[in-house]
């Protein structure tokens, strides 16, 4: 067998490992992503309401925070099941949500927003998920 040859045999041996690593990251990449019943929202709380006790909201309703808003009263944060989240938000002091998907909203803080307008603003007070 050639020189030439044999170094091309050596590099296409990696072409396996290299597929089977690919493939791996992609579906580790699918499973870190958002579920589809998955849903992210801003909430809007009260005035006085501290992030803290906003935090709180979120994670009795079942939630988790992913990022603070512009004020100590809004919060960014996903629910694996929005319409049980909306039942236990309606007992909170919660004026009203907004879709926040990956848009930067004058509600989301600024160090982590794209400038961007939000898809959707349920601006009536009271209104839930």
């Amino acid at each position: 067998m050639s020189g030439t040859a044999h170094k091309e045999k050596e590099r296409l041996a990696w072409l396996p490992m290299l597929l089977i690593a690919g493939s791996a990251g992609l579906l580790s990449m699918l499973y870190a992503a958002p579920q589809r019943d998955a849903e992210t929202l801003g909430l809007f709380f009260a005035p006085g309401t501290g992030f803290a006790e906003a935090a709180a909201f979120v994670a009795e309703a079942g939630g988790g925070v992913l990022q603070p808003g512009k004020m100590d009263n809004i919060v960014i944060a996903r629910f694996a099941a929005p319409a049980e989240a909306s039942r236990k938000l309606a007992q909170t002091p919660l004026w009203f949500t907004f879709t926040a998907q990956a848009s930067g909203t004058c509600f989301t803080s600024s160090r982590s927003a794209a400038q961007t307008q939000p898809s959707a603003l349920l601006a009536t007070p009271g209104a839930v998920l």
